[in-house]
């Protein structure tokens, strides 16, 4: 799955492959069961039907035994139990309404067969209140602390609980990334339309050379990588070469720890990746249909370079926006 990403429009944008779309319906569905059953099935209710249920006399709700559920609806006395009864009663029918509100935005927004998620604000934040569920849940049945790291290095590899901690470190790289990508739209002031952007790419003539030279050292393999640059500048400074987790001469695809790495390493140096790169082997240098379903960063240059021929690279530039693919000119200076 690609990272989050802040988009043009105010929201955010990720890839998710249809694996990935089935395990997270597979781990939030099981959310809305226990908060009560699926929110879309619940006749709605009139205000006066919710005023008579808040003060209807009866027992408070208790805290639940399963510690999965005590973890998503807490007690909110830890030292006063009928003080946290009594909260209790008034808080926890809306708690879980509000949590079914979460799971539910995620599984509408998700892509059945996977592809392009793109979220509004308020849909990315109830995405990361939904995944945080889904990580308490998986937190207190793995009794995970916050050495998880040396928990997850301290299992034998045979062990059927590395799954589930690879799981939930995934869930975390997931949520981080929204937390981030929604960072950045707060600060980072969006251009007001696609006339905004550069209809160029200006690169240094050294940058230029080691795209091409990448390219032919991992050729016949499809070469990828990014050159960061300064937040908001256009000016493509740091050349960073990657790994392509496909090892494919038709097909590229940055690998997930890596590009965690990368793009942590970007948000933490001010940074945004002004362009990304691959080769085509035996292609001319043009995005295929998969090189624009994975487009994901609207602001950023994409440059493919050709190394079908022997003695010479096509160099070319493009920008690539909801689908839409535009090429630019290049500028070596």
């Amino acid at each position: 799955m690609e990272l989050f990403r802040p988009g043009r429009d105010g929201g955010v944008s990720a890839w998710v492959s249809a694996g990935e779309a089935a395990l997270l319906r597979s781990l939030v569905t099981p959310v809305i069961d226990m908060m009560g059953g699926d929110r879309k099935d619940q006749p709605q209710r009139s205000v006066v039907d919710e005023l008579e249920a808040l003060f209807k006399e009866g027992p408070a709700p208790q805290t639940p035994t399963d510690p999965v559920l005590a973890r998503l609806l807490p007690d909110a006395y830890q030292d006063d139990p009928d003080k946290a009864d009594e909260f209790r009663r008034y808080t926890e029918e809306s708690l879980r309404e509000a949590k079914k509100y979460f799971a539910q935005t995620l599984l509408d927004t998700l892509p059945e067969n996977g592809g392009r998620v793109k979220l509004t604000g308020d849909q990315a934040r109830d995405w990361m209140r939904a995944i945080n569920d889904v990580r308490l849940a998986f937190g207190v049945r793995l009794e995970v602390t916050e050495e998880f790291e040396e928990q997850l290095s301290a299992l034998d590899p045979e062990d059927p609980k590395v799954a589930a901690f690879e799981v939930y470190g995934w869930l975390g790289a997931v949520q981080e990334s929204l937390v981030r990508a929604l960072a950045r739209l707060r600060a980072k002031p969006r251009p007001a339309g696609r006339g905004s952007l550069p209809v160029m790419l200006r690169i240094s003539r050294d940058l230029h050379d080691k795209i091409i030279a990448h390219a032919r050292q991992d050729h016949p393999d499809e070469a990828c990588g990014v050159i960061a640059g300064p937040l908001g500048t256009d000016r493509p400074e740091r050349f960073i070469p990657m790994e392509n987790a496909a090892r494919s001469p038709t097909f590229y695809e940055f690998d997930s720890t890596e590009q965690l790495r990368v793009w942590r390493e970007m948000d933490d140096r001010d940074e945004e990746p002004v362009v990304i790169y691959h080769s085509h082997t035996m292609t001319e240098a043009y995005p295929s249909r998969t090189d624009v379903s994975y487009a994901n960063e609207p602001g950023a240059h994409y440059v493919l370079v050709s190394t079908r021929e022997p003695d010479s690279a096509e160099f070319r530039s493009y920008r690539i926006e909801d689908g839409e693919v535009t090429e630019e000119a290049v500028e070596v200076a």
